[in-house]
C-alpha cells in the first residue's frame, strides 16, 4: 500500500496499480506552483539540494534541468511551506548563482 508521510491519513484518494493511495486533508488543500530558476543553477547540485529542502519544508517537488540552462521545479505543499521553499530557491545551494526566479501559481 502506498501512503504519504503524514501522521494523519484520513481520505482514500484513489488507486494506483491496485494499491490504495491515501491523502490527508492537508495535502488535498495544498498549493501547487511551477518555479523557474535562472542563473548558474545547473552542475551545482541545485536539484539534489532542492529535493532535500523540499523534505525539510514538507513540500513535494520535481526539479528538472532544462535545455536553456534553467531549473524548473513543480512543487506542492502548504502555502507557508511553499513560500519558504521559494525563498530558498532565490538563493539556492552554496555554488549556485541565482539571477532570477519566476513562480507560476497553478489552479486545479
Amino acid at each position: 500500500m502506498v501512503k504519504c508521510k503524514l501522521s494523519t491519513l484520513s481520505t482514500t484518494y484513489g488507486h494506483y496499480k491496485g494499491h490504495s493511495i491515501y491523502m490527508s486533508d492537508r495535502i488535498m488543500a495544498s498549493k501547487k506552483v511551477k518555479i523557474k530558476i535562472f542563473g548558474r543553477v545547473q552542475g551545482v547540485f541545485f536539484r539534489v539540494s532542492a529535493m532535500e529542502k523540499c523534505r525539510e519544508y514538507n513540500v513535494s517537488c520535481e526539479p528538472v534541468n532544462m535545455p536553456d540552462g534553467t531549473v524548473e521545479i513543480a512543487a506542492q505543499g502548504e502555502k507557508n511551506d511553499i513560500s519558504s521553499f521559494i525563498e530558498w530557491c532565490k538563493k539556492g545551494p552554496i555554488f549556485a548563482n541565482v539571477d532570477k526566479v519566476e513562480v507560476v501559481h497553478e489552479t486545479d
